[in-house]
Protein backbone atom coordinates (compact mmCIF):
# COMPACT_ATOMS: atom_id res chain seq x y z
CA UNK A 1 0.00 0.00 0.00
CA UNK A 2 2.78 2.49 0.67
CA UNK A 3 3.98 2.20 -2.91
CA UNK A 4 1.20 2.64 -4.48
CA UNK A 5 -0.02 5.86 -6.44
CA UNK A 6 -3.27 7.51 -6.53
CA UNK A 7 -3.91 5.99 -9.63
CA UNK A 8 -3.18 2.75 -9.42
CA UNK A 9 -6.31 0.08 -9.50
CA UNK A 10 -7.56 -1.15 -6.91
CA UNK A 11 -6.45 -4.44 -5.58
CA UNK A 12 -8.03 -6.34 -3.05
CA UNK A 13 -5.64 -6.55 -0.19
CA UNK A 14 -6.78 -9.24 2.79
CA UNK A 15 -5.90 -8.28 6.37
CA UNK A 16 -2.97 -9.44 8.43
CA UNK A 17 -3.20 -12.68 9.27
CA UNK A 18 -2.83 -12.85 13.16
CA UNK A 19 -4.55 -16.29 13.72
CA UNK A 20 -4.48 -18.83 10.67
CA UNK A 21 -7.24 -21.18 9.79
CA UNK A 22 -6.75 -25.16 11.06
CA UNK A 23 -7.68 -26.01 7.52
CA UNK A 24 -7.11 -25.12 4.06
CA UNK A 25 -8.87 -26.79 1.18
CA UNK A 26 -8.24 -26.77 -2.35
CA UNK A 27 -10.54 -24.29 -4.37
CA UNK A 28 -11.07 -22.92 -7.86
CA UNK A 29 -7.61 -21.15 -8.06
CA UNK A 30 -5.44 -24.43 -6.76
CA UNK A 31 -2.57 -25.32 -9.42
CA UNK A 32 0.10 -27.31 -9.70
CA UNK A 33 3.60 -25.24 -9.29
CA UNK A 34 5.41 -27.25 -12.37
CA UNK A 35 2.69 -27.65 -15.31
CA UNK A 36 -0.34 -25.56 -14.04
CA UNK A 37 -2.72 -28.53 -13.64
CA UNK A 38 -6.19 -27.68 -12.53
CA UNK A 39 -7.19 -30.39 -9.78
CA UNK A 40 -9.07 -33.39 -10.87
CA UNK A 41 -12.70 -34.36 -9.35
CA UNK A 42 -11.79 -37.70 -9.78
CA UNK A 43 -8.37 -38.49 -8.32
CA UNK A 44 -8.65 -38.63 -4.19
CA UNK A 45 -6.86 -36.04 -2.17
CA UNK A 46 -5.00 -35.72 1.16
CA UNK A 47 -4.55 -33.89 3.92
CA UNK A 48 -0.85 -33.46 5.21
CA UNK A 49 0.97 -30.82 7.61
CA UNK A 50 2.00 -27.39 7.28
CA UNK A 51 3.33 -25.14 8.46
CA UNK A 52 1.91 -20.96 8.26
CA UNK A 53 4.56 -18.06 9.05
CA UNK A 54 3.44 -14.85 10.30
CA UNK A 55 5.35 -12.00 11.59
CA UNK A 56 5.25 -12.84 15.49
CA UNK A 57 5.26 -16.87 15.46
CA UNK A 58 4.47 -20.20 13.56
CA UNK A 59 1.43 -22.48 13.38
CA UNK A 60 0.71 -25.87 12.26
CA UNK A 61 -2.59 -26.79 10.27
CA UNK A 62 -3.58 -29.16 7.63
CA UNK A 63 -3.26 -28.42 3.98
CA UNK A 64 -5.33 -30.57 1.05
CA UNK A 65 -3.02 -31.77 -1.78
CA UNK A 66 -4.22 -33.84 -4.78
CA UNK A 67 -1.36 -35.69 -7.15
CA UNK A 68 -0.66 -34.01 -10.18
CA UNK A 69 -1.85 -36.06 -12.73
CA UNK A 70 0.58 -35.22 -15.43
CA UNK A 71 3.86 -36.24 -13.95
CA UNK A 72 5.34 -33.07 -14.95
CA UNK A 73 8.41 -33.97 -12.04
CA UNK A 74 10.16 -36.12 -14.12
CA UNK A 75 8.46 -39.29 -12.69
CA UNK A 76 8.41 -37.56 -9.38
CA UNK A 77 5.43 -36.72 -6.89
CA UNK A 78 4.18 -33.16 -7.80
CA UNK A 79 0.98 -32.21 -5.79
CA UNK A 80 -1.24 -29.35 -6.37
CA UNK A 81 -2.10 -27.46 -3.96
CA UNK A 82 -4.55 -24.47 -2.77
CA UNK A 83 -3.67 -21.03 -3.83
CA UNK A 84 -4.75 -19.31 -0.88
CA UNK A 85 -4.12 -15.36 -2.04
CA UNK A 86 -7.71 -14.37 -0.40
CA UNK A 87 -6.56 -15.54 2.66
CA UNK A 88 -3.74 -13.32 3.01
CA UNK A 89 -0.96 -16.41 2.33
CA UNK A 90 1.66 -17.11 0.30
CA UNK A 91 2.16 -21.06 -0.60
CA UNK A 92 5.28 -21.80 -1.45
CA UNK A 93 5.50 -25.55 -1.10
CA UNK A 94 2.71 -26.95 0.10
CA UNK A 95 4.72 -27.58 3.33
CA UNK A 96 5.52 -24.22 4.07
CA UNK A 97 3.01 -20.91 3.84
CA UNK A 98 4.02 -17.28 4.61
CA UNK A 99 1.42 -14.76 5.45
CA UNK A 100 1.72 -11.86 2.99
CA UNK A 101 2.38 -8.57 5.98
CA UNK A 102 5.30 -11.01 6.75
CA UNK A 103 6.92 -11.04 2.88
CA UNK A 104 5.76 -6.98 2.77
CA UNK A 105 7.68 -6.53 5.50
CA UNK A 106 10.55 -7.17 3.88
CA UNK A 107 9.78 -5.15 1.05
CA UNK A 108 9.02 -2.28 3.86
CA UNK A 109 12.64 -2.92 5.13
CA UNK A 110 14.50 -3.00 2.14
CA UNK A 111 12.93 -0.36 0.62
CA UNK A 112 13.31 2.28 3.22
CA UNK A 113 16.75 1.29 4.15
CA UNK A 114 19.45 -1.11 3.57
CA UNK A 115 18.57 -4.35 4.84
CA UNK A 116 20.08 -7.75 3.81
CA UNK A 117 18.33 -10.87 4.13
CA UNK A 118 20.82 -12.17 6.83
CA UNK A 119 19.90 -9.10 9.01
CA UNK A 120 16.00 -9.54 8.46
CA UNK A 121 16.06 -12.70 9.10
CA UNK A 122 17.77 -12.69 12.09
CA UNK A 123 15.41 -10.06 13.36
CA UNK A 124 12.64 -12.05 12.82
CA UNK A 125 14.06 -14.81 14.45
CA UNK A 126 14.07 -12.56 17.51
CA UNK A 127 10.57 -11.44 17.29
CA UNK A 128 10.05 -15.29 17.29
CA UNK A 129 11.91 -15.91 20.03
CA UNK A 130 10.11 -12.95 22.13
CA UNK A 131 6.47 -13.61 21.03
CA UNK A 132 6.71 -17.16 21.24
CA UNK A 133 9.64 -18.80 22.98
CA UNK A 134 10.97 -22.00 21.19
CA UNK A 135 9.71 -21.47 18.08
CA UNK A 136 12.31 -20.98 14.92
CA UNK A 137 12.04 -19.03 11.62
CA UNK A 138 12.85 -20.32 8.61
CA UNK A 139 16.92 -20.28 7.08
CA UNK A 140 17.97 -17.20 5.25
CA UNK A 141 17.79 -19.62 1.86
CA UNK A 142 14.39 -20.63 2.27
CA UNK A 143 13.37 -17.26 3.36
CA UNK A 144 15.05 -15.78 0.21
CA UNK A 145 13.74 -18.57 -2.59
CA UNK A 146 10.09 -17.38 -0.95
CA UNK A 147 10.55 -13.80 -0.93
CA UNK A 148 11.84 -14.14 -4.72
CA UNK A 149 8.96 -16.31 -5.71
CA UNK A 150 6.17 -13.75 -4.33
CA UNK A 151 7.35 -10.51 -5.65
CA UNK A 152 6.39 -11.64 -9.37
CA UNK A 153 3.29 -12.13 -8.53
CA UNK A 154 2.38 -8.46 -7.41
CA UNK A 155 -0.24 -6.89 -9.55
CA UNK A 156 1.03 -3.29 -10.21
CA UNK A 157 -1.11 -2.54 -13.15
CA UNK A 158 -0.16 -0.60 -15.89
CA UNK A 159 0.66 2.54 -14.31
CA UNK A 160 4.64 1.39 -13.29
CA UNK A 161 6.10 2.53 -16.79
CA UNK A 162 6.75 5.69 -18.73
CA UNK A 163 4.20 7.28 -19.99
CA UNK A 164 6.32 8.57 -22.96
CA UNK A 165 8.52 6.11 -23.10
CA UNK A 166 6.20 3.00 -22.74
CA UNK A 167 6.66 -0.25 -20.93
CA UNK A 168 10.31 -0.88 -22.66
CA UNK A 169 12.38 2.16 -22.52
CA UNK A 170 15.64 1.81 -24.88
CA UNK A 171 17.62 3.43 -21.82
CA UNK A 172 16.84 3.03 -17.89
CA UNK A 173 18.57 4.38 -15.09
CA UNK A 174 18.66 2.95 -11.51
CA UNK A 175 19.94 4.81 -9.00
CA UNK A 176 21.98 2.95 -6.30
CA UNK A 177 22.03 -0.75 -5.36
CA UNK A 178 19.09 -1.73 -3.22
CA UNK A 179 19.59 -5.41 -2.29
CA UNK A 180 22.89 -6.13 -0.60
CA UNK A 181 25.79 -8.26 -2.31
CA UNK A 182 25.51 -11.88 -2.02
CA UNK A 183 26.74 -13.96 1.45
CA UNK A 184 29.33 -15.76 -1.10
CA UNK A 185 30.57 -12.27 -1.72
CA UNK A 186 31.64 -11.26 2.50
CA UNK A 187 34.79 -12.41 2.91
CA UNK A 188 37.66 -11.22 3.96
CA UNK A 189 39.78 -9.84 1.16
CA UNK A 190 36.11 -7.72 0.32
CA UNK A 191 37.00 -3.70 0.43
CA UNK A 192 35.96 -0.65 -0.76
CA UNK A 193 37.32 0.36 -4.17
CA UNK A 194 38.68 3.76 -2.34
CA UNK A 195 41.07 1.62 -0.49
CA UNK A 196 44.64 1.53 -1.72
CA UNK A 197 46.98 -1.21 -1.79
CA UNK A 198 50.70 -1.90 -2.90
CA UNK A 199 48.84 -2.81 -6.53
CA UNK A 200 47.11 0.69 -6.73
CA UNK A 201 48.25 3.03 -9.67
CA UNK A 202 49.69 6.05 -8.47
CA UNK A 203 48.93 8.86 -10.79
CA UNK A 204 50.27 12.52 -10.38
CA UNK A 205 47.27 14.85 -9.71
CA UNK A 206 47.25 18.25 -11.68
CA UNK A 207 44.44 20.61 -12.64
CA UNK A 208 42.95 20.48 -16.20
CA UNK A 209 41.44 23.32 -17.72
CA UNK A 210 38.68 23.98 -19.35
CA UNK A 211 36.15 21.80 -17.52
CA UNK A 212 33.25 23.73 -17.01
CA UNK A 213 30.14 22.86 -19.05
CA UNK A 214 30.59 26.59 -20.21
CA UNK A 215 33.73 28.00 -20.69
CA UNK A 216 32.92 31.35 -20.90
CA UNK A 217 33.84 32.79 -17.41
CA UNK A 218 31.95 36.11 -17.33
CA UNK A 219 28.18 34.07 -19.28
CA UNK A 220 28.50 32.01 -16.14
CA UNK A 221 28.39 35.01 -13.70
CA UNK A 222 25.70 36.96 -16.19
CA UNK A 223 23.63 33.29 -16.07
CA UNK A 224 23.64 33.09 -12.33
CA UNK A 225 22.75 36.72 -11.84
CA UNK A 226 19.54 36.38 -13.85
CA UNK A 227 18.64 33.31 -12.52
CA UNK A 228 19.22 34.05 -9.03
CA UNK A 229 18.06 36.35 -6.31
CA UNK A 230 14.45 38.16 -5.96
CA UNK A 231 11.59 37.34 -8.71
CA UNK A 232 12.40 39.68 -11.95
CA UNK A 233 8.25 40.00 -11.75
CA UNK A 234 8.12 42.87 -8.85
CA UNK A 235 6.78 46.00 -8.71
CA UNK A 236 7.14 49.24 -7.50
CA UNK A 237 4.88 48.27 -4.43
CA UNK A 238 7.14 45.57 -3.87
CA UNK A 239 10.06 47.13 -3.81
CA UNK A 240 8.66 50.40 -1.46
CA UNK A 241 7.65 52.54 -4.28
CA UNK A 242 11.43 53.43 -5.13
CA UNK A 243 10.71 56.16 -7.94
CA UNK A 244 9.61 58.71 -5.10
CA UNK A 245 12.79 60.55 -3.97
CA UNK A 246 11.00 61.81 -0.68
CA UNK A 247 9.59 59.65 1.93
CA UNK A 248 7.71 60.84 5.05
CA UNK A 249 8.60 59.76 8.60
CA UNK A 250 5.79 56.92 8.57
CA UNK A 251 7.06 55.40 5.51
CA UNK A 252 10.50 55.23 7.29
CA UNK A 253 11.53 53.36 9.79
CA UNK A 254 14.23 54.73 12.26
CA UNK A 255 17.56 53.33 11.22
CA UNK A 256 16.46 52.47 7.59
CA UNK A 257 17.35 54.38 4.57
CA UNK A 258 15.45 55.16 1.43
CA UNK A 259 18.07 54.00 -0.80
CA UNK A 260 17.65 50.39 -0.21
CA UNK A 261 14.41 50.26 -2.62
CA UNK A 262 16.54 52.01 -5.50
CA UNK A 263 19.28 49.82 -5.00
CA UNK A 264 16.82 46.85 -5.85
CA UNK A 265 15.24 48.29 -8.62
CA UNK A 266 18.77 49.24 -9.75
CA UNK A 267 19.45 45.26 -9.43
CA UNK A 268 16.61 44.43 -11.13
CA UNK A 269 16.88 46.46 -13.86
CA UNK A 270 20.73 45.05 -14.66
CA UNK A 271 19.16 41.43 -14.57
CA UNK A 272 16.42 42.32 -16.81
CA UNK A 273 18.88 43.59 -19.83
CA UNK A 274 21.37 41.01 -19.45
CA UNK A 275 18.65 38.35 -20.40
CA UNK A 276 19.25 39.18 -24.31
CA UNK A 277 22.65 39.25 -24.12
CA UNK A 278 22.43 35.72 -22.32
CA UNK A 279 19.92 34.21 -24.86
CA UNK A 280 22.42 35.05 -27.67
CA UNK A 281 25.31 33.38 -25.64
CA UNK A 282 23.37 30.26 -24.76
CA UNK A 283 22.28 29.75 -28.45
CA UNK A 284 25.81 29.80 -30.04
CA UNK A 285 26.90 27.38 -27.58
CA UNK A 286 24.28 25.43 -28.08
CA UNK A 287 20.59 26.20 -30.09
CA UNK A 288 18.66 24.27 -27.15
CA UNK A 289 20.01 25.55 -24.37
CA UNK A 290 19.44 28.84 -25.59
CA UNK A 291 15.77 28.01 -26.63
CA UNK A 292 15.27 27.09 -23.17
CA UNK A 293 16.16 29.84 -21.72
CA UNK A 294 14.83 32.02 -24.02
CA UNK A 295 11.12 29.90 -23.41
CA UNK A 296 11.78 29.59 -19.78
CA UNK A 297 14.19 32.71 -18.37
CA UNK A 298 13.50 34.55 -21.64
CA UNK A 299 12.10 38.70 -21.51
CA UNK A 300 8.15 36.95 -23.50
CA UNK A 301 7.92 35.36 -20.27
CA UNK A 302 8.71 38.74 -18.17
CA UNK A 303 5.73 40.12 -20.58
CA UNK A 304 3.27 37.64 -19.61
CA UNK A 305 3.96 37.99 -16.35
CA UNK A 306 5.11 34.32 -15.59
CA UNK A 307 7.21 32.60 -13.20
CA UNK A 308 10.02 30.93 -14.34
CA UNK A 309 9.39 26.84 -13.09
CA UNK A 310 12.09 25.86 -10.98
CA UNK A 311 13.05 23.42 -12.71
CA UNK A 312 14.38 25.55 -14.84
CA UNK A 313 16.23 27.97 -12.80
CA UNK A 314 17.90 24.49 -11.00
CA UNK A 315 18.88 23.37 -14.58
CA UNK A 316 20.56 26.78 -15.51
CA UNK A 317 21.88 26.94 -12.08
CA UNK A 318 23.98 24.01 -12.13
CA UNK A 319 25.00 24.67 -15.96
CA UNK A 320 27.24 27.92 -14.25
CA UNK A 321 28.34 26.07 -11.62
CA UNK A 322 28.96 22.47 -12.55
CA UNK A 323 32.25 21.28 -13.38
CA UNK A 324 32.66 18.26 -14.73
CA UNK A 325 35.46 15.68 -13.84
Amino acid sequence: MWAALPTDSTVHRPPPIKTPPLKISLDEYSRCSGCGAQPSGTSPTSWDACKIYTLQEAFTCEIERQICPTSCSGGRYRFIGPDCSKIGLFNYNNRLLFTHDLLNDYTLCYTTSETPFTAWVTVTQTRYDQFSPGATFVSEEIFRAAWFSFTPLQCFGLEMQCPVCGPEPPVVIFDGVTVAFGKKHLTGSLKPPTVPDEHSPVRTCRSVQGQAAITDKSLRGYIRKVVTGRSLLVSTQELGNGDHEEHSSSDVEEGESSAVPKKALKEVVERIDLIPAVSEALSKIDKSLGSLFHRYCGIQRLAEKRHSPRPMIQLFGEVSNFWFM
